[in-house]
């Protein structure tokens, strides 16, 4: 199979968090350590990521000023130390050789009764095998001792993805496959973790099979709980020699990330890291266009949908006054919908509606476009008052003939004309023909028909059976509001009855 070797990974790798000193001194004043061991390839500098640090602990017997030397066996101090320099306030060094530092305390300033003194171990080297600190006392209260801080060799850590291109939905990568051919063992505890960046996540924890000295030795899980990192530990110390962790089965969740590069960052416990590449998601990433928000907001059942225009493939996030309505994907078409809860706008008040480019690491917006909207002045509405004509069509008031009033079975019942006029019917798309008592309307939709006296009406959206009969009343055709608005496809979510104003509000969106 074709590979693609991401990066070869020339960094320490964590062997152990804490390793027991082997003192050369008979007398101990202080206890001495370095924080861990790394393994670095030959001719890498250890520097403030990825440097162990040799600790010289707090002891009672530091109470005037003293001097130590601190030494490198097969390596050599870099360039961060300079000839002469301070460590931390109250403590300066001289480096008098690639080798050799003078480290100098003044307790006036260093309490090093109460305070360890921490020297990170800034070194490098050119050889194979273990590269050592030492301490020489100098007369000093502090112990002497040598210490291995790190395994060298030329031999590395290496990563290989072949790249998805154009992975679909929730699909799923290539494996990826870590080859250590360092020949020396790794302690229990070490860990390697594989972080995704903009918004992708794990679907699930990959398969994980181990070979050579990883054999067994390999626990994953996530490495926190939005499922964006998975972390293999090894949970016990392996033997020398080659070894191989493979992941396979890697289903990759893109419910909030954008059309483009599926990135990843790899880690070691000991701080070194790699950037991978694992492929594309729905082709290349695309420079944000202007996101556009519909006037109009839909209306169905207890659901608003606020929609627009956007750029394909992005990630949006919707917030209403403020608060956090959640994320959605623009489509192909580069449209883009969010359902909420209707209620949020029923109150009629203005309200602020943001959409905007998320940036997935972030989760702050990078582009946003915001918009008003009240109910009361942008939502289009009729509204019919109980015995009195006519009707208010978006706050302003049209008069026609007959008044609606409430029948004995508490139906609402308004005139034909009246209703078919609020609803865009001129009459002359109205026809009655006197002789049948039949009613044909004419509407965008197609032909409602119903007949005075009777319970049954014929629409487009089929036959419906009326609470209560079209009668004539006053020389006018009325007709139960309830059902013809059903016939009309306009259910009772939009539909708004105020009792003590005794009117009844119909929204047309």
């Amino acid at each position: 199979m074709k590979r693609n070797i991401i990066k070869s990974l020339a960094f320490a790798t964590m062997l152990s968090l804490t390793v027991s000193s082997v003192s050369l001194s008979a007398f101990a004043y202080t206890e001495n350590h370095v924080t861990n061991q790394v393994r670095v390839k030959s001719g890498v500098e250890l520097d403030e990521k990825t440097a162990p640090t040799l600790v010289i602990e707090a002891s009672d017997d530091h109470t005037s000023d003293f001097s130590f030397e601190v030494y490198l066996e097969n390596g050599e101090w870099t360039d961060k130390y300079a000839d002469e320099g301070t460590l931390v306030d109250g403590i300066s060094y001289s480096k008098i050789s690639d080798t050799r530092l003078i480290l100098n305390v003044d307790v006036a300033v260093f309490d090093a009764t109460t305070e360890d003194i921490e020297i990170p171990l800034y070194a490098s080297t050119d050889k194979s095998g273990n590269v050592y600190v030492g301490v020489n006392s100098k007369d000093s209260t502090v112990s002497d001792g040598k210490y291995v801080f790190a395994i060298t060799g030329t031999s590395e850590l290496e990563i290989y993805n072949e790249p998805v291109e154009n992975m679909e939905e929730n699909g799923t990568i290539n494996d990826i496959r870590i080859e250590d051919d360092f020949d020396s063992s790794v302690k229990k505890g070490t860990k390697y973790t594989i972080k995704l960046n903009s918004g992708f996540a794990f679907f699930s924890l990959p398969t994980v099979d181990e070979t050579g000295k990883y054999s067994g030795k390999i626990d994953i899980d996530f490495a926190n709980s939005d499922r964006t990192a998975i972390v293999l530990t090894v949970n016990s110390d392996t033997s020398a020699g080659d070894g191989t962790i493979n992941l396979s089965d890697i289903e990759i969740d893109t419910d909030n990330a954008s059309y483009g590069d599926i990135k990843a960052e790899f880690t070691s416990s000991a701080g070194g890291s790699t950037d991978l590449n694992l492929g594309t998601f729905g082709g290349e990433s695309r420079t944000p266009s202007e996101i556009k928000i519909n006037k109009d907001i839909d209306f169905v059942k207890d659901n608003a949908y606020i929609s627009g225009k956007a750029t394909e493939g992005k990630i949006l996030k919707l917030t209403i006054d403020g608060e956090d309505y959640g994320q959605t994907r623009v489509d192909v078409d580069g449209d883009w919908q969010f359902e909420v809860d209707k209620t949020i706008f029923e109150d009629e008040k203005i309200h602020i509606i943001q959409v905007g480019y998320v940036n997935a690491d972030s989760n702050e917006l990078v582009y946003s476009t915001k918009t008003e909207y009240n109910m009361a002045e942008d939502r289009r509405f009729v509204e019919y008052t109980i015995d009195e004509s006519g009707y208010i069509a978006n706050g302003t008031k049209v008069e026609t003939d007959g008044v609606s009033y409430i029948d004995g079975s508490g139906r609402t019942m308004i005139p034909l004309r009246t209703f078919s006029n609020s609803m865009g019917i001129p009459n002359e798309d109205i026809a009655w023909n006197g002789a049948t008592g039949e009613v044909s309307i004419d509407t965008p939709f197609g032909y409602i028909n119903l007949k005075i006296g009777s319970t049954k009406m014929t629409s487009p959206n089929g036959d419906i059976t009326l609470e209560s009969p079209a009668v004539i009343k006053n020389d006018r055709t009325y007709i139960p509001l309830r059902a013809v608005l059903n016939a009309y496809g306009i259910d009772d979510d939009h539909v708004v009855w105020s009792s003590d104003e005794r009117t009844v509000k119909i929204f047309l969106d």
